[in-house]
């Protein structure tokens, strides 16, 4: 079995720079790569693995589904970088397991959503996890560390009941933010979407 290594945090991180670097690290060491993303399905999600922080770019291969990502693989792969992880169905769990028993896999992603609470399949992963590397961002309120992604909605805190993803600059009035303890505002309905989630 070979390892699964986790690379968490909030908006605006470097997770999607940590695993450019990888696959930088592995070409020059001769070992073939295989990176992935999902396509959002809106007709502009780009074949690439891009840094908010720089010109850092790698060609990836664009799955709808986890499942294609069995289908990308070959014998001579032996790293896959997995980018923006917690856009996928649970049945990524099951994916990366498969894929282990031939390549090291690498997933960044946010581990928590704009609610502050786990994001998909990431707690099970990170359950799964060889290696976790946490990250943080710099809060655009007062400039210290920040774990959380905050989502503004006409900037307010945007509605517990809002679809789990909002593409940044692509829906109006939505912008994301990132916050520390202090400075995060958890949605104003978020009691009554726990209401509405767990009781009968």
């Amino acid at each position: 079995m070979h390892p699964l290594d986790l690379i968490v945090g909030p908006m605006y991180s470097a997770k999607s720079s940590e695993l450019i670097k990888l696959s930088v690290q592995a070409k020059v060491g001769n070992r073939e790569v295989l990176a992935v993303r999902p396509d959002m399905g809106d007709g502009q999600t780009k074949p690439f693995i891009s840094s908010r922080f720089g010109d850092m770019t790698i060609r990836a291969v664009l799955v709808s589904n986890c499942w294609e990502i069995l289908a990308k693989m070959s014998p001579q792969i032996n790293l896959v970088l997995i980018d923006e992880g917690q856009f996928f169905g649970p049945g990524i769990v099951e994916v990366v397991y498969t894929i282990r028993q031939s390549a090291r896999v690498v997933i960044a992603g946010l581990n928590l959503d704009f609610r502050g609470l786990p994001f998909g399949p990431i707690p099970d992963l990170l359950a799964m996890a060889s290696s976790i590397k946490i990250l943080s961002a710099t809060c655009s309120i007062c400039g210290e560390e920040a774990e959380f992604s905050q989502r503004l909605t006409d900037g307010q805190p945007s509605s517990a009941f809002a679809e789990d993803v909002s593409i940044e600059g692509r829906q109006v009035g939505d912008v994301y933010e990132p916050r520390c303890h202090k400075h995060f505002q958890p949605p104003l309905d978020l009691k009554e979407w726990f209401q509405a989630q767990n009781r009968p």
